[in-house]
């Protein structure tokens, strides 16, 4: 089923760039609320962010700060620092550092932008305390983004996680996710946004495993503010008995260098 999601989203991906013309109109888009979009920063651009994810089931909180740099116009480097609000424990989570190549470049002339990824964690978070792993992480993805019209855009995502030594007690920890969106700028400054992201997680203890699968479907607004200036707000559902009811998410992010 994933493998035939993800193949329909990549086909429809190529497939749908007849629709984009090469009219001086291209122009990506990279506000996102669940996935990571496809596109990277242009040499010596700078990309910072900040974002709010609040949880309605467990009453905990991510509040999640970011940096994008590009070495070159397909070369990205990212940091990610989170914070978390949990009921009984806060503080600093697992960092994670970032890089990413474009191995395909989205100009609107008929292929989309695919970029390969590596994301390292670091056991930074307290694992008593339910803020980290406990171990050094890794994270491989590949992405996808196209923009179909001048106002229309997709993106998908495959990813796989590995915890070092499981972390969080686990003997193994891995977890598989896949996404799609889609951004549709209704009225400039306003965009809407629709993503569905679905997590599969498998831990290992001993003799036993156990299996978690997280979904969510969300839809938000993003709005300018002014050029390169970004903020949306967005709410999720969850879809599956593992995931939370709903959730609130809050993000804002500036480009500027380059």
């Amino acid at each position: 089923m994933t493998r035939v999601t993800f193949g329909v989203v990549a086909f429809s991906l190529v497939a749908g760039s007849a629709w984009a013309q090469d009219d001086g109109l291209f122009e990506e888009q990279d506000f996102l609320f669940q996935l990571e979009e496809a596109y990277t920063q242009d040499a010596g651009e700078w990309q910072v962010g900040a974002s709010f994810d609040r949880s309605f089931n467990s009453r905990g909180s991510l509040y999640e700060f970011e940096v994008e740099y590009g070495f070159t116009d397909r070369i990205q480097g990212s940091f990610s620092l989170p914070v978390i609000d949990n009921p009984g424990a806060d503080g600093v989570g697992d960092i994670e550092l970032g890089l990413d190549y474009a191995v395909l470049k989205d100009t609107g002339r008929g292929s989309p932008e695919v970029t390969l990824g590596a994301e390292f964690s670091l056991p930074t978070g307290d694992e008593d305390e339910g803020l980290g792993n406990g171990s050094a992480g890794i994270e491989v993805s590949a992405r996808a983004s196209q923009q179909f019209h001048p106002d229309v855009h997709g993106h998908a995502l495959v990813a796989y996680e590995w915890i070092t030594n499981g972390g969080s007690g686990a003997d193994s920890l891995r977890e598989w996710s896949l996404g799609v969106g889609a951004a549709w700028e209704v009225q400039d400054p306003v965009t809407v946004v629709v993503e569905y992201l679905r997590e599969r997680e498998r831990a290992e203890v001993g003799p036993f495993v156990s299996r978690e699968t997280e979904s969510y479907l969300s839809a938000g607004f993003v709005f300018e503010l002014i050029d390169d200036l970004e903020f949306g707000l967005a709410g999720a559902v969850g879809l599956t008995d593992d995931s939370a009811d709903g959730r609130f998410l809050a993000k804002i992010q500036f480009e500027f260098g380059g």
